[in-house]
């Protein structure tokens, strides 16, 4: 009974995205970046960040400011748009810089040059191929958001930070379920060196 009364409704969070994207959001690729990013992630501690992206529930200036918690709906990078969740993520300037950077960076560790497109970046890729490019991008967006709320700018010294503390969590649950070479394997151009 509840299947067929609920079935038709589509959540608040896929018609946000739905509503944003150009061309709009198919609802199936909307759900299907759950599963995605649960593939890509095992850290808890960093799982809920992505959820909040994708469920539309991140804190911005914007919302803040609306709820009267904030004197201003100012992005706080650019101080000049209102900070909505796809301003702070992929439409700011500083943060297209960041990604810019984050780009090259990856070019340089992986030999692969990855087309910033503001889909992925946001809902992840949807296919099997690119798990450990949608845990960076996971990552990446965990570092903006991270920034915004400390008021700094996003950078890639503090990406790197924020891979190297994954990894090591990572690492440690897969030596616990006996997966270190699916690891190592995965992550081996980007490890530190």
């Amino acid at each position: 009974m509840i299947e067929q009364s609920y079935s038709n409704i589509t959540p608040n969070a896929a018609r946000n995205w739905n509503e944003w994207f150009p061309g709009g959001l198919p609802l199936g690729q909307w759900q299907n970046s759950f599963k995605w990013v649960y593939r890509s992630l095992k850290c808890t501690q960093i799982l809920i960040v992505p959820f909040k992206i994708l469920f539309f529930i991140t804190a911005t200036r914007g919302r803040l400011f609306h709820w009267n918690i904030e004197e201003s709906d100012v992005c706080t990078f650019c101080n000049e748009q209102i900070e909505t969740l796809p301003h702070l993520l992929v439409e700011c300037e500083v943060v297209k810089l960041f990604w810019i950077d984050l780009q090259l960076w990856l070019y340089e560790r992986t030999d692969i040059l990855v087309d910033l497109n503001v889909r992925e970046i946001l809902i992840g890729f949807q296919d099997g191929k690119f798990i450990m490019l949608n845990a960076v991008y996971l990552l990446a967006k965990t570092i903006i958001l991270r920034c915004s709320y400390e008021n700094k700018f996003p950078n890639l010294t503090a990406f790197k930070n924020i891979i190297t503390q994954f990894l090591l969590v990572e690492k440690s649950i897969a030596m616990r379920n006996s997966k270190n070479k699916r690891i190592k394997n995965m992550w081996s151009c980007i490890l530190p060196s």
